[in-house]
């Protein structure tokens, strides 16, 4: 969702004649897009945040700002934290950027955090930035914020109450970013499967986007297990175009620790939504969410995370140790377990998740796979990254023109993260 709102950033911005620049020594304009879900990436804007600060001192008349989640989160303060800031706004906020600019040049403070007062989500598209038409995947935001208030999770606060777009918005968007060649929509929000816009249900949308002319793949995430009913199931195998991959954060193994997360399911429950989703497709590729060291957690119910990913053999977990946000439910359970018992725990955790992919990747050793190819390697433009329906990262030599394209690769090499293959002849 941040890449979508970075993306809507600079169409913004573009309509007031700028454009990006690769290096911030070049810039008139820094924007931080921020997220606080834990704590590290909230360090990690502090952290950047000052080394930008310098080339505030050379420069004064360049502005920095701080978008997103940590600005929704910390407000004022972080002009406490950063003096040298000149613009903090929030998700809800994105549109205004350009009023912030010009008050921010008269050399004044801007704070804008709030919430819109809307009922319904609108993010009136824009056309796409001039270069990035030939991109192969494309974010759509179609709903924001979340209801669920789990006791570990910031979102609600910083992201406020569930709004979904309409139909129609969402649509519309979609055509358009068909038109300039993308390939690949994926549909995103924080709690996905909740989608509904009057009488138009999640699995109403993926049919309605799926039957649109140019695409060739569809995926949506996150979801919430509670929300993945039996029409949003049904979905799989029968659109042709909403690819063999889900993503579905179970949060922990362990039904006593789900109880203090509030997650409102089970986990016999999230295994019957696995099974009925393998009963359509048997070769899915299922990747989840994991909580390592939620405040109580006994070494029997860290066990239980190790046997739900031993039973069910995930294509991939998300996997962190538990991180206290302020002033949520979870930072008021007693906690005894040591940070170095905790990582202890995530590295076995993530040692079995590796066994599990290296076994599972294997099996695509010698098999030709359409790959959708994404663009040239960061350490080696003549390696190019790619994507099989099933979400498996793809390695292989080849022109970086072929970015943006759907093409046969033949799978020579299997890693836990990822495969290599070449181009089939």
């Amino acid at each position: 969702m941040n890449v979508y709102d970075s993306e809507r950033i600079e169409k913004i911005l573009s309509l007031q004649g700028c454009c990006r620049v690769e290096n911030p020594r070049d810039a008139k304009l820094v924007i931080l897009n921020t997220c606080t879900v834990r704590e590290k990436a909230r360090h990690k804007v502090l952290s950047l945040l000052g080394t930008i600060r310098p080339l505030k001192e050379r420069d004064p008349d360049l502005l920095i700002a701080v978008s997103g989640c940590v600005a929704q989160q910390e407000g004022k303060r972080l002009h406490q934290l950063a003096p040298f800031l000149d613009i903090v706004f929030g998700p809800d906020q994105i549109e205004r950027l350009p009023e912030f600019i010009k008050v921010a040049k008269e050399r004044m403070k801007v704070t804008e955090t709030g919430f819109s007062d809307e009922e319904q989500l609108s993010l009136k598209p824009l056309l796409l930035v001039k270069g990035k038409q030939n991109r192969a995947t494309a974010f759509i935001t179609i709903a924001t914020g979340c209801d669920k208030k789990c006791t570990f999770c910031i979102v609600p606060h910083v992201r406020g109450v569930e709004k979904c777009r309409s139909t129609e918005e969402i649509i519309d968007e979609c055509k358009t970013l068909l038109e300039f060649g993308v390939k690949e929509i994926i549909l995103v929000g924080q709690t996905v499967n909740a989608y509904k816009y009057d009488r138009t249900r999640f699995s109403d949308l993926l049919k309605m986007v799926n039957d649109l002319n140019g695409l060739e793949r569809l995926r949506f995430m996150t979801s919430h297990p509670i929300d993945m009913s039996d029409d949003i199931i049904s979905c799989y195998g029968n659109l042709e175009h909403l690819c063999e991959a889900l993503h579905l954060p179970v949060q922990s193994g362990s039904n006593s620790v789900l109880k203090r997360m509030l997650r409102r399911y089970n986990r016999e429950e999230y295994v019957e939504i696995i099974n009925k989703v393998r009963e359509r497709l048997p070769n899915i590729s299922i990747t989840t969410d994991i909580i390592v060291g939620f405040p109580g957690e006994t070494d029997e119910e860290f066990e239980e995370s190790i046997s739900l990913l031993n039973e069910i053999r995930f294509d991939g977990t998300y996997s962190f140790v538990y991180s206290p946000r302020p002033g949520l439910p979870s930072t008021r359970i007693p906690d005894p377990i040591t940070e170095s018992r905790k990582e202890e725990r995530l590295l076995r955790y993530q040692a079995i998740q590796n066994d599990i992919l290296l076994q599972t990747n294997s099996e695509y050793a010698g098999k030709t796979f359409d790959v959708l190819v994404e663009g040239p390697s960061d350490t080696d433009p003549r390696v190019m990254n790619g994507r099989t329906r099933s979400n498996k990262l793809v390695h292989f030599p080849g022109d970086p023109a072929l970015a943006g394209g759907l093409i046969a690769v033949k799978m020579t090499k299997a890693f836990s993260s990822y495969l290599r293959g070449e181009i089939a002849k």
